[in-house]
Parts: structure tokens; C-alpha cells; sequence
């Protein structure tokens, strides 16, 4: 079981006015996020701790992407439900794939 106060969700897309291309809105929160993760020679994010006056480092880590069924053929870049050959496994079956994969 998880606690929720320690989960935050990176953004949320909403609607009928969804971005296009979805890799270029998640891009800049991914990059912002590597970079997070490199400060201070891969020890992560530099802290001051009040409770033990001192300066704590905090690693962030991108551990599970989640969509509803619509939105992870976004994510994924796979065929939907509703293809012919609709595959979410990756294998080579004919399909619809994201262009230049």
C-alpha cells in the first residue's frame, strides 16, 4: 500500500483540447525532472533539514506513468482498442504506430 500525501502527479491532460503531440508536452516536465536528478553529482536535490540542522539531499524518481484506456494509446504510441491488429504488448503485429518507429 502506498500513502497518498507522498504521490504527486506530474500533470494531468484534460479533453477535447488535448495537445497533438503529446511527447512534446511531456517533454519539458521529464527534461526539468533529469536535470532535478543530476544536481549536486547525482545526489539529487540539495535540502536544508530544520530537525537535524543540516543540508539533506532528496533523489525524485519517476517510478509509474498511469492513463484510462483512452489516453495511454497517447502515451504508449501503440494501436487503440478498435484496430484490427490492436496490440498494447509490443510484438510485431500489423498495426498503427507513432511515425518513425
Amino acid at each position: 500500500r502506498f500513502k497518498q500525501r507522498c504521490v504527486l502527479p506530474m500533470f494531468i491532460i484534460p479533453g477535447p483540447n488535448k495537445p497533438k503531440i503529446l511527447d512534446s508536452f511531456i517533454f519539458r516536465s521529464l527534461h526539468h525532472m533529469s536535470a532535478l536528478q543530476k544536481e549536486n553529482d547525482g545526489k539529487g536535490l540539495a535540502m536544508w533539514d530544520a530537525a537535524t540542522s543540516s543540508i539533506i539531499h532528496a533523489r525524485i524518481l519517476f517510478i509509474l506513468a498511469m492513463a484510462d484506456a483512452v489516453g495511454l494509446v497517447d502515451l504508449d504510441g501503440r494501436a487503440s482498442h478498435h484496430c484490427v491488429h490492436a496490440c498494447r504488448i509490443g510484438c510485431p503485429m500489423k498495426g498503427r504506430h507513432k511515425p518513425g518507429t
